[in-house]
């Protein structure tokens, strides 16, 4: 573990041999990608919807010909 140390500035990474990056979300972050998530599943439901119902009109409108 002597071999790891922390990094904030560009120029200490000239002689590394790897980098590992950490990225800490905050709770807002958390929240804005869940309702991202929740907010794609709910468009997906409803146009899941829409083509069912396209489909069954288009069904009838062909059978009523």
């Amino acid at each position: 573990m002597s071999l790891l140390k922390g990094a904030l500035d560009y120029s200490d990474f000239k002689d590394v041999d790897m980098v590992i990056e950490v990225s800490v979300h905050t709770f807002f972050e958390s929240v804005v990608i869940e309702l991202h998530f929740v907010f794609m599943n709910l468009m997906r439901t409803v146009f899941s919807y829409i083509i069912h119902v396209y489909m069954l009109i288009e069904y009838l409108f062909v059978r009523l010909l």
